[in-house]
């Protein structure tokens, strides 16, 4: 008789049940990045892929790769690496005939690819944060639209997120001189390769404003894992700019200037060398 029926003092189960909860919520939260991926590559599989056959320019990526097809014309703005995206669904199954194929294919790659540029923000931002942010990307019709397309659009915007996360990775304390920080600007030299082999003009403005960035801002330009050579050796040419362009322009186009000089001409009548008209308009004289 006389017990006390209230919450006693100094009882462990009630001070441990928040603290359970709180790490439970965290560790949902670590999955975050995961579920926003997932979430749009289930949206583009309900209101994009039904029904929608393939483009002009994904006729012509996907021609390069697929058997049997005769090969479309690949002018010179055009880059390999959407043809080498979609090359293995479309040796396993012809695209022109079974686009769905090709555009599952595409998105589950693309979700895939979310997933990746958001880790590469992992230790910068909390994973709450990046779940949170590729949801909001997801929902964008742009985004939902070029996500199973056989285009270098949205690739080319996950490569530069990607890039930029694992650039600030290798400068920012605490991987910035570590071992850790020197597989950071690696990757990023990686993602910058791959936004090159999508579009060659845009890897070049990526390069640009991560070299500037290390070069001028004074904590990270002491960094050991950044240097002069690290991203821009050479103006607007990168060590995974030349990797990814070498061989194709070689090969096509006589070198890597001659076929940004024949890009700019298709693209504006003219040609231009590093901000100068080299040639009168409507003259084509590149390579």
């Amino acid at each position: 008789m006389g017990q006390r029926l209230g919450p006693q003092r100094g009882g462990g189960a009630p001070a441990t049940e928040p603290a359970t909860a709180a790490g439970r919520l965290r560790a949902g939260c670590r999955y975050a990045p995961a579920a926003a991926a997932g979430a749009f590559v289930l949206a583009q599989l309900l209101l994009v892929i039904p029904g929608t056959g393939l483009g002009w320019d994904e006729i012509v990526y996907v021609s390069q790769v697929e058997p049997g097809t005769p090969t479309a014309y690949f002018s010179a703005p055009r880059a390999r690496g959407v043809s080498w995206l979609a090359a293995p669904a479309a040796a396993l199954a012809g695209s022109a005939a079974h686009p769905a194929v090709l555009r599952t294919y595409l998105a589950l790659l693309s979700g895939l690819g979310l997933l990746i540029a958001l880790r590469a923000w992992r230790g910068l931002l909390p994973p709450a944060v990046l779940g949170c942010a590729g949801l909001l990307f997801a929902r964008l019709w742009i985004t939902l639209y070029y996500g199973p397309r056989a285009m270098p659009n949205l690739w080319c915007a996950l490569g530069a997120l990607a890039a930029t996360g694992w650039f600030l990775r290798a400068v920012a304390p605490p991987c910035r001189g570590t071992p850790a920080g020197h597989r950071a600007l690696l990757l990023a030299g990686a993602a910058v390769a791959f936004v090159t082999a999508m579009r060659p003009g845009d890897g070049a403005w990526l390069t640009l404003p991560l070299t500037a960035a290390a070069l001028l801002i004074r904590p990270w330009r002491r960094a050991p894992t950044v240097s002069h050579q690290s991203l821009l050796p050479s103006p607007g040419q990168s060590p995974g700019h030349t990797v990814a362009e070498g061989a194709p322009a070689h090969g096509r186009f006589r070198g890597i200037s001659p076929r940004h000089c024949r890009t700019a001409w298709s693209e504006s009548r003219g040609c231009v060398r590093w901000g100068r008209r080299s040639t009168p308009r409507g003259r084509h004289r590149c390579g």
